[in-house]
């Protein structure tokens, strides 16, 4: 999963980079951090098998530096900025809250009405040359015509100032996949709030606005860059008390990455033995032979079956191998939906 930080200058951008992925952003265009998404359920695992490696699921940030990302008087967003953003599975929006704080829901507003309609230019734009060479192709029959007929509904869309999050049949039309359009990426829209204001509820937003970043294509996330960028670089059991002094559930790393999930639809399933525990993500709602192919393509073409336990009874038993001894442990076809938490042990013939 590859998430794309954007927003104005000064917002705290990277400050929140920093407060997710644990290091500085770099003196250049554009930062990528790699971060290992918390899962207790790896190192309670780990800790039963004792393996050479254990890895974690992970997440990419990325981090734009002034001038690369978004620029409040360029009136749009460049090419190259784009093209990188394309390239992400969701939107991180930082909107500054904390310079004026008794004007946070004004600066929210203002935020939030500019960048979608951003993205929604860039879209149109995008769909606009298309249509325009399909139509001097003259198709009139076929994919090349169904294809037109889909862009012409997205361009609809757009026109009457709408995202394509907002529409979600046609945001994950397969059909529409290689587009990448901007507008159709869910976003987690990050207030950051000032220290002596840390919470922040979108209550007071107008609803069309409100509708726009919640629901099953957004949702808004309150945080304090600042502090939680201390609170990253403090221990396990520091942070803890960190967090317990400002009312706060769980690190920012961890609420902005469970939020993630939420949104892309992902779950992580487990593989476990003596050489290595490790999860895995997967779409929610897919079937074990697909989520074979997690692990390898040949796993997938050569499935057989799939041994599942869950990860509760798994750890009730002791290990994997003991759940089977008390035939906790299933066997499942290549249809099965595999479920968050479960390990599975692949049959396969290659």
């Amino acid at each position: 999963m590859r998430i794309a930080i954007i927003g104005f200058p000064g917002c705290g951008k990277s400050t929140v980079f920093q407060a997710l992925s644990g290091t500085e952003p770099k003196a250049q265009e554009m930062s990528i951090a790699t971060v290992k998404v918390p899962d207790e359920r790896v190192d309670q695992l780990s800790e039963i098998y004792q393996p050479k490696k254990t890895i974690h699921a992970a997440v990419e940030f990325v981090d734009f530096q002034s001038g690369a990302g978004l620029q409040r008087e360029q009136g749009d967003m460049g090419q190259g900025f784009q093209a990188a953003i394309r390239q992400a599975h969701a939107l991180l929006h930082v909107i500054d809250a904390f310079s004026v704080p008794e004007l946070a829901d004004d600066a929210v507003r203002e935020a939030v009405e500019t960048v979608d309609t951003e993205l929604t230019l860039a879209d149109m734009v995008q769909c606009e040359k298309r249509i325009e060479r399909l139509h001097k192709e003259g198709v009139k029959t076929g994919p090349a015509k169904k294809e037109l007929d889909l862009l012409t509904e997205v361009n609809d869309w757009l026109a009457a100032g709408k995202t394509l999050r907002t529409h979600a049949e046609l945001a994950s039309h397969p059909d529409l996949g290689s587009y990448a359009f901007l507008s159709a990426k869910p976003v987690i829209t990050v207030v950051n709030t000032a220290e002596e204001q840390p919470h922040w509820a979108a209550d007071a937003l107008p609803e069309a606005l409100r509708a726009q970043r919640e629901g099953d294509w957004g949702c808004f996330v309150p945080l304090c860059a600042q502090v939680e960028s201390e609170i990253a670089e403090l221990s396990l059991a520091e942070a803890r008390e960190f967090l317990v002094d400002y009312g706060i559930d769980a690190p920012a790393r961890e609420r902005v990455i469970r939020t993630g999930y939420q949104l892309l639809g992902l779950i992580s399933f487990f593989t476990v033995g003596e050489d290595e525990v490790r999860a895995w993500t997967i779409r929610r709602d897919i079937g074990a032979r697909e989520a074979a192919a997690a692990v390898h393509s040949d796993i997938s073409r050569g499935f057989i079956r799939a041994e599942v336990c869950d990860t509760p009874s798994t750890l009730e038993c002791g290990s994997f191998e003991e759940a089977k001894k008390l035939h906790k442990v299933r066997l499942e076809g290549r249809d099965y939906v595999v479920l968050d938490g479960d390990i599975i042990s692949f049959r396969h013939n290659t």
